[in-house]
């Protein structure tokens, strides 16, 4: 076994390693609406996930039954037992890294640096947060089915089988059932398509079936199941420099957590610039993917997995990137889990560049710090995955002024049966609200009353979600008339009075 293949097989075991042992620990951040409080979904029929009664059942905008069916084999397979879904999410992981390397192997890039790729993707800590929320499977799932897709299409391509560019035109469809973003799959794969070493031209423009997935796409999505569309078109539209200065801190912080990825949290705001130190990173990301782009270009005939891969890159992560806001509630500027699929043409870019140079004694010492590293940097972020107190701490340390940050902590003290810290956790996020000290809604809310034409907010100062949590907070400690005075202010906010 060679030296960059053992040491991609050692990756895979270290994110075991790292995963592992928390496979059981309880459900946190979406998990909990998704798949731990779901009981539509959980008692739900197989036919409902393909009918009208699945937006119900899911809790979805989008129509992603591809992802729901995962959520809903679990349920039925593990029940609410958190250890039997994430033992699937990881399975689908090791998956997609295997998968990573057959393709970057067949598309022409030695073997040694395909194995380095993958090594690289497989235990790089920016997947945690997908690792351990299995609600956000579609995006592990939408990386397996386009990588499945390219090598389909790369057997196509040598063997001339028809059968291999069906195949590859339902795993980029079943992609689109998972999740919209995997359309643009289909110009990265034309991208890699164009830069593959040796590429012979002819049999390569066939496309048809790929067009066909996207066309009953389409069909289904916006027409038969186009899914309620209240709290989702109304979009927020910050001004045009501000998505900009958005989208180039997005950048920006992606490029750093790749190299270091360091100070992990479950929420980054997007909220104006607090200082020139933010401007200048905004700044960085757009310098960033300029070079990026300039490499991928002067790299194209020399070095074409560079190119690819960082085109690659640069595309998938143009939704995550809040340049373009997609949903009604854009308020952050960046998700660890919107990175995944960016990754995986990092990796690409990664084994291009050192593709030549793996050969030398020195070349394995330092991949192997390097994924030590990485390893390190992982066991490091896993930690708070084992305790949502702790995912919520990091966050209100991060974003003192976040409400949302408080508020999420104070859930979590209070599953933890800590009712005292709960409260006070409460009544912080609460003291934010109503003195105005927090930056989303400060900044969100003026945009939105601009643009609501007489419509229901879908950010308030003061929510009735806050107040019922304060009251649980007082009856739990034994407090009946402060939590009373709490409900009754609850209900008056939900009837608009």
């Amino acid at each position: 076994m060679t030296p960059f293949r053992t040491l991609f097989f050692a990756s895979l075991v270290a994110v075991c390693v790292v995963v592992g042992p928390r496979l059981s620990a309880p459900f946190v951040w979406d998990d909990l609406t998704t798949v731990a409080y779901n009981g539509r979904l959980a008692q739900a029929g197989l036919a409902d996930l393909f009918s009208p009664a699945y937006f119900q059942v899911a809790q979805e905008f989008s129509y992603r039954p591809a992802s729901t069916l995962l959520h809903w084999a679990g349920l039925k397979a593990f029940g609410t037992a958190p250890a039997g879904h994430r033992a699937l999410e990881l399975a689908l992981h090791l998956l997609t890294a295997g998968l990573l390397v057959l393709a970057l192997r067949r598309w022409g890039l030695a073997s040694e640096a395909a194995y380095a790729a993958g090594a690289l993707f497989a235990v790089h800590p920016l997947h945690l947060e997908t690792l351990f929320c299995v609600a956000f499977n579609e995006e592990i799932l939408v990386a397996a089915l386009l990588l499945a897709a390219w090598l389909a299409r790369m057997r196509w391509q040598e063997e001339g089988r028809a059968a291999m560019l069906a195949a590859s035109g339902a795993c980029f469809g079943l992609a689109l059932f998972a999740k919209e973003t995997a359309a643009l799959g289909l110009p990265a794969l034309w991208l890699f398509e164009r830069l593959r070493p040796g590429r012979r031209p002819g049999r390569a423009d066939s496309w048809a079936p790929y067009l066909g997935a996207a066309f009953l796409y389409i069909v289904v999505r916006f027409w038969l199941l186009r899914g309620p569309q209240e709290g989702v078109d109304f979009p927020v539209a910050p001004p045009p420099l501000m998505r900009l200065y958005f989208a180039g801190f997005a950048l920006s912080r992606f490029a750093q957590l790749a190299v270091a990825p360091i100070g992990l949290r479950i929420e980054y705001f997007a909220v104006p610039p607090a200082g020139a130190g933010e401007l200048l990173a905004s700044a960085a990301g757009w310098l960033f993917a300029v070079a990026a782009l300039s490499l991928a270009y002067r790299s194209r005939k020399a070095v074409p997995a560079v190119a690819a891969g960082a085109a690659w890159t640069l595309l998938l992560f143009l939704p995550a990137c809040n340049l373009v806001p997609a949903y009604a509630l854009t308020t952050r500027y960046f998700a660890e889990r919107w990175t995944y699929l960016p990754m995986i043409g990092s990796a690409l870019a990664l084994g291009g560049l050192l593709e030549g140079h793996l050969a030398s004694a020195r070349a394995r010492l330092l991949a192997t710090a390097a994924l030590t590293f990485l390893v390190v940097c992982s066991f490091q972020g896993a930690v708070p995955w084992s305790d949502e107190r702790l995912l919520w701490s990091r966050l209100a340390d991060a974003y003192p002024w976040s409400a949302k940050a408080h508020e999420g902590l104070g859930e979590a003290r209070y599953r933890a049966g800590e009712y005292g810290p709960a409260l006070e956790s409460f009544e912080t996020g609460m003291r934010l609200r109503l003195d105005r000290g927090d930056r989303v809604l400060e900044y969100y809310i003026p945009l939105f009353e601009a643009r609501a034409l007489g419509r229901p907010l879908p950010l308030r100062r003061e929510t009735p979600a806050a107040h019922r949590w304060l009251a649980r907070a007082w009856l739990a400690l034994g407090r009946p008339d402060e939590a009373r005075a709490h409900m009754l202010r609850a209900d008056r906010l939900a009837a608009g009075l």
